[in-house]
Order: C-alpha cells, then structure tokens, then sequence
C-alpha cells in the first residue's frame, strides 16, 4: 500500500499489547509521530495511526470545531457540529468529513485553496458529505480520498496537484466539478463518477486511468480523454482481472483512449471507445458496452 495508487484498508479488533497488528519496519506517519497511515483506513470507517501496539485507528484530530483555526499540520474532522466554512487560504495535513457535513470556502479572485500537505481526504458516516472549497490542492503529493460504504462525497472544488489521484473504500467520489491532478487517477473500490454537467475531461486531459478490481468508473453521460486505461495485474497470464468502467448518464458517453495499456476489466453501457495514438489497447476480458469503437 506504500506505492502510488495503493490503499489498505484493515478490519478487526487490534491495537493492544495482546493483539496488535505491526510492520517488520514501523511504517512513517505524516507528520511524523503524530500523523496519519494516509493510505491506510480502519474497519471502512477512519484513518489509521501507528504505535507501539501497531496500527490503530487515527484519534489525534483537531481540538478545534472551527476549520480556520486547526493548524497545518493537523488533520481537521468536519461535522454537523463545527464551523466548516473557509474565508481565505487554509493548510491541513488532512481532512475528514463526517456524515452530512460540506466544508466551504469563498469564491472570487483570488478563490479560496484549501491546501492538504498529505493529500488525504475520508469521508465517513452516512448521508452524503460535501467539498465545496473553490480549490483543493494536494501539490506534489497524491490526492487519496477515502469513501466510506454507503457514504457518498460530492467533490464540488477543483482538485489540483501533479501526484495522481486514488479513490479508495466502497462508497462514491461525484465529481461535479472539472480537475486538474495530473497523473495517474486509480479507482481502487466503490465508484467513482462523473457528475459534472456540459464538462468536458471532468479528469484532466490526457492523464493515465487505472481501474482495479472493486472499483468502478462511472462516465454518466461525460466524455472522458485518458493517456491509458489499466488496471493492475493486467497484462500478465495468471490472477489477471480489474474493475468496471460504465455508463449510467442518459446519453452515450466517449471514451478515448491514448496509450498502450493492458485492461483486465470490463467496458460496459453506452460508450463509444475511440482508441487513438499508435501505442496498443490490449482488453483481457470480455466487454459488453453497446457503442461503436
């Protein structure tokens, strides 16, 4: 999980003198000794810190219950019960969003940018969480965002940054807004759709797409121009497979292809696939989507 795209999530009972669940090497926390295992969750449902019993789940959040007032180098837990609303620049090693809460920030020129230096975002609970800072920038680190099962996070800020993207967890990323993270975007587990009305390249133009096995992108009637559709293990001659990319928008969604990929999982829906560029697409499985190619 210590690798571009990887995400871990563990489940269980642990983090105790007598069940403790610990790395041959102590992994490094961001920040350090009071920090996160951003690619790592706990039970689906937090992030995950590291001690002497090993790995547990992260507690050490802000005091604060106003967003403006944590510090940058702590992880801030947004709720129905702090104040969420950003009226100029903020920093923050990272952000959890809990249940129906959405963190805000004021438009205009200069926007406001919320800046996460680990690049880590969970959104937990149920009911639907909210981003709508104008910019969200993870700079030149991956942005990893954490969506717990039957959560949903609506990404209404414009995402930037030059380390990729990995979506992680069973829930849903809506991306309604367009992004600018260039690099890999990994879809790792649940869904990650584009809900993003009259956008063109609601991911940014050209960048790589690896889709894994749990994961799903979800076109929703958007068209979508990618350096290269993966998904890891693909490519090989044993334990091969991916996830799914589908269309459930009303109207016939492009995807075009630029690269030479392996692709284990399965196309599926309305989707015209335009393959260009002189490198190969080489598709492992079976597709079932009903466009034209």
């Amino acid at each position: 999980a210590g690798s571009a795209g990887g995400t871990l999530n563990v489940t269980g009972t642990f983090g105790t003198a007598t069940n403790f669940l610990k790395f041959t090497t102590a992994p490094t926390l961001t920040p350090a000794t009071t920090g996160i295992l951003n690619r790592v969750t706990v039970n689906g449902n937090e992030l995950a810190a590291y001690g002497a019993n090993g790995v547990v789940p992260f507690t050490a959040y802000s005091p604060a219950t106003n967003i403006l007032s944590a510090t940058a180098t702590q992880t801030f837990k947004a709720t129905g019960a702090t104040i969420n609303s950003l009226g100029g620049p903020q920093t923050l090693n990272a952000l959890t969003i809990n249940n129906t809460a959405a963190v805000g920030g004021l438009g205009g020129n200069p926007p406001t940018t919320l800046t996460l230096t680990s690049g880590t975002i969970l959104a937990n609970g149920t009911g639907g969480a909210f981003l709508n800072v104008p910019i969200v920038a993870f700079a030149g680190v991956e942005g990893i965002i954490h969506v717990q099962s039957g959560q949903s996070l609506t990404v209404n800020s414009g995402m930037s940054g030059t380390g990729g993207l990995s979506k992680d967890l069973p829930g849903t990323l809506n991306i309604n807004a367009q992004q600018f993270v260039s690099g890999t975007t990994y879809v790792n587990g649940g869904t990650l759709k584009l809900t993003s009305s009259g956008v063109t390249n609601p991911l940014l133009y050209n960048q790589g797409l690896a889709v894994n096995v749990g994961g799903t992108l979800d076109l929703n009637g958007q068209n979508q121009f990618v350096a290269g559709l993966s998904s890891a293990s693909a490519g090989g001659s044993t334990g091969i497979g991916g996830g799914m990319v589908t269309n459930t928008g009303a109207g016939q969604s492009i995807l075009t292809i630029n690269g030479n990929t392996n692709f284990a999982g399965v196309i599926s829906g309305d989707i015209y696939l335009n393959k260009t560029g002189t490198g190969a697409l080489n598709l492992q499985n079976a597709q079932t989507y009903s466009g034209p190619t």
